[in-house]
């Protein structure tokens, strides 16, 4: 049950992502993630690659109990 929730997670990434441009995927436009003066501006390639990451790492963390804890 939980590697299906976490493919579904990840299978909705992946469809919120598919339909955006190839050149606008990379234009740094959202100030997500910004630095504390809001300055800096990251592309949706860049947001997109933070969420894949912060899923993995939970997904990841949560594998490694399910596979390692005590029987």
């Amino acid at each position: 049950m939980l590697v299906s929730r976490l493919r579904a997670a990840r299978d909705e990434q992946i469809r919120t992502i598919e339909p955006l441009a190839a050149d606008a995927f990379n234009v740094p436009l959202t100030h997500l993630f910004s630095d504390p003066d809001g300055d800096l501006r990251r592309s949706t390639a860049w947001v997109a690659t933070k969420t894949f990451q912060h899923t993995w790492e939970h997904g990841n963390a949560i594998l490694r109990v399910a596979l390692f804890a005590p029987q």
